[in-house]
């Protein structure tokens, strides 16, 4: 099992070399972009901080060890290296070391600790082990291997600092927007007598299934980003193109958002009585200063963003990849709404990534009309949207059904011109490309383990 998606994942090879399609080779020199960004915006907001032009800490980058999510991006580093060819000489280092790192630190863990907890926070270790040992092939390897390595390395080092770069600027974001304006979207939530983040709230703490369900597609969320980057990487012509570049501009695009269209969340907003009723009725809805230092990071859900990007930049590689990742868009729209999302943040996100995917994608003969079409149509919902809710959010509530019919036709125009593009930009694989797959050369292959990929 683990043998066939790591097929799907690694780039292809002919005698235990990487062999890349010049399609291949221009998605992977894609990933130039993001790391520009995403590395040197990290450079320059360390310095920022560092001369104390910003008000944040470097605190993160010694806290990481604890973070859920920071643990998930780990695994997917260690996934970025098992898509390099298989060299027993740096396994017998890679394989101990993880090993005996990841059991000192399991066992080096508060004692109040859970065995649970501490399940969560594996992969810290082995990821930083197998980041230097991407390095090290990025370094010694030449051809397309080396190549792909250097952009296993980019792809590692961008999910590495993303979390720190996030920290910041949600820094920045807090100490500029006093005034909260979380009673419009709970007003518009409201529409049908219930808060949709209550209801999810209340099923997820009622189902010890649902919580382990809903925690861990929500906090393995960098995993799956890194997948689906890999994915886009070894099936350009079955993906849209830099998806990794998509996925960096809508999150940092996204703190823009958050400063225009600043909530800290239904769960904050309404205090001790969350999730379990009666819920406080707010007339009329009214921006409200708050001092509480809580991050502003509803408006649109990121998190659900994050995951459409993914369902939608690689639903076409394989049946699978469409069920697994449609699975994880419907617990994620749960998982958002049970930590405190307003139902309004995840019906933004739609026409949000779908304006982006328009804008970062593969210009291909036949698609041109459909991705201006994608950009003008997600930009306009998503707008017009946000102006309706914060100009008349009584309004849209006062009606139901119309906001229903509202909340439809956004869903309806965003999911059409996004299949519109697909349709003129991807194709699935091939069965002969498919059936490659179990050819017995692999780029997991340890029979050529000493192929003569590596210089000196």
């Amino acid at each position: 099992m683990l043998r066939r998606l790591l097929s799907y994942l690694s780039p292809p090879t002919e005698g235990g070399v990487v062999v890349l399609t010049p399609e291949q080779r221009t998605a992977v020199r894609a990933l130039y972009t993001p790391s520009v960004l995403m590395l040197g915006g990290s450079a320059v907001l360390m310095l920022a901080v560092y001369l104390g032009y910003v008000q944040s800490t470097l605190s993160t980058f010694t806290t990481y060890g604890e973070n859920v999510m920071f643990n998930s991006l780990c695994l997917g580093i260690l996934v970025c290296y098992a898509t390099l060819p298989a060299r027993r000489g740096e396994l017998r280092w890679v394989v101990p070391l993880g090993i005996v790192g990841e059991l000192i630190r399991f066992v080096n863990h508060p004692s109040w600790w859970s065995f649970t907890m501490r399940l969560q926070t594996f992969g810290y270790v082995s990821g930083l082990i197998t980041l230097v040992f991407i390095g090290w092939r990025a370094w010694r390897a030449e051809g397309d291997e080396a190549l792909w390595a250097r952009a296993m390395l980019l792809l590692s080092l961008i999910m590495f600092f993303f979390p720190n770069v996030s920290w910041m600027l949600h820094t920045i974001v807090i100490n500029h927007t006093p005034t909260l304006v979380d009673a419009y979207a709970y007003t518009v939530d409201g529409a049908f007598g219930v808060q949709p983040a209550a209801q999810a709230a209340l099923l997820v703490k009622s189902s010890t299934f649902m919580w382990y369900l809903t925690f861990y597609v929500y906090n393995e969320l960098p995993l799956f980003m890194i997948i689906a980057v890999l994915l886009s990487l070894r099936w350009p012509r079955a993906c849209y193109g830099q998806l990794m570049l998509h996925m960096t501009l809508i999150g940092l695009v996204g703190f823009i958002c958050y400063k225009m269209v600043p909530m800290k969340g239904i769960d904050l907003f309404v205090g001790e009585p969350w999730p379990a009723g009666p819920l406080p009725h707010v007339s009329p809805p009214a921006p409200y200063d708050d001092a509480s230092g809580a991050t502003r990071n509803c408006y649109p859900s990121l998190h659900l963003g994050w995951m459409l990007a993914i369902f939608f930049g690689t639903r076409r590689v394989a049946r699978w990849v469409t069920a697994f990742f449609g699975f994880c868009v419907a617990v994620m729209v749960v998982a958002t709404l049970n930590v405190g999302h307003y139902a309004v943040d995840l019906v933004a996100s739609v026409p949000y990534v779908v304006a982006f995917f328009g804008l970062i994608n593969v210009a291909r003969e036949g698609n041109r009309t459909s991705r201006v079409a994608a950009v003008a149509v997600g930009t306009a919902l998503f707008c017009g949207f946000t102006w309706a809710m914060l100009h008349d959010p009584e309004g849209l509530a006062s009606s139901p059904a119309r906001l229903a019919v509202i909340v439809g036709l956004i869903l309806a125009l965003a999911l059409g011109v996004e299949n519109w593009m697909a349709n003129t930009t991807v194709t699935r694989p091939t069965a002969d490309e498919i059936a490659g797959l179990d050819a017995p050369m692999s780029s997991q292959d340890t029979e050529h383990a000493e192929a003569p990929a590596l210089v000196g």
